[in-house]
Formats: structure tokens, sequence, C-alpha cells
């Protein structure tokens, strides 16, 4: 029996420009932009950063505009070259996307501390029975739903 998987169905967070969701493009573009002010406030050109780094210079408008991803490497050497820590390009970016906050009550905090000093198969024994208690859970609420329907 063949199974298959509709990956529009399941890709639902994605964007009409791929399988990227749109968070990161967010973020893409967000760090492009702050990578072109630092350039522009050093009055260094694109040309200047490509060559710098190795690259075309429609790469470096790529990056700015957050049509290409940076790599981790690639963006540690356009800090050095801007004269700016990594973190520069994320700066502000909390704002854009807040963290969504989620206090734990008392119980879970102590559940969590008790948790730690477990052995690690006890760990994942009370793992799994919390698992099977929160399937049930769950699956009782559906059945509740349909009933009432």
């Amino acid at each position: 029996m063949e199974t298959k998987i509709d990956l529009k169905a399941t890709n639902q967070n994605s964007d009409q420009f791929g399988d990227q969701p749109s968070d990161q493009k967010s973020v893409d573009k967000y760090a492009g932009r702050r990578l072109r002010l630092r350039r522009k406030l050093l009055g260094k050109s694109q040309s200047d950063l490509d060559r710098a780094i190795g690259v075309i210079f429609q790469q470096i408008q790529k990056y700015e505009k957050g049509a290409s991803r940076i790599g981790a490497g690639r963006l540690w050497q356009l800090g050095r070259i801007l004269t700016v820590p990594v973190s520069y390009v994320f700066d502000g970016l909390d704002n854009m996307f807040p963290a969504i906050k989620m206090p734990l009550s008392q119980k879970e905090l102590q559940l969590c501390r008790d948790l730690r000093t477990m052995s690690e198969p006890r760990q994942t024994c009370l793992f799994d029975l919390v698992k099977t208690f929160a399937r049930e859970n769950s699956s009782s609420q559906r059945s509740r739903v349909h009933r009432s329907e």
C-alpha cells in the first residue's frame, strides 16, 4: 500500500516563494536591511563588499534584499568587514516577533526540578507516562465534541 503526501497541505506555514516560512523570510529581509544600513553608514559600496568577501555584487544585493539567506560563516565575514558583531544584524528583531509567554505554574516548576534529579531511565519512563495521559485526555475531549454535535 502506497502512501501519498500532499506537500502543499503539510506546509501551510510557507509563503508563495517556496518552502521557507514567512517568518524566516522576514528575518532574512530584516538582517539584509541592517547590513545595508551599516554598509551605507561606512560609505562602502556593494562592490566594495563583494571584493572583500569574494562574491559578485548581485549576491550582495540579494543579501540586502533578503532574497538569499546569509550563512553563518558569511555573516561573520560581513560583520568583520563592517566592523560590527554578528548580533548587530539582529538588533531590534525581538520587537518584530515578540516571544510568546507561557508562565509555568508552581506544580510545573516543581515537576521540572524533580525531573532533573531523576536518572535518565526514570525520566524516560515518566515522560512516556505523561505523553500517554495527554493522548488519552485529548482523545476523550475529541470524542466528547463529536458526541455533542
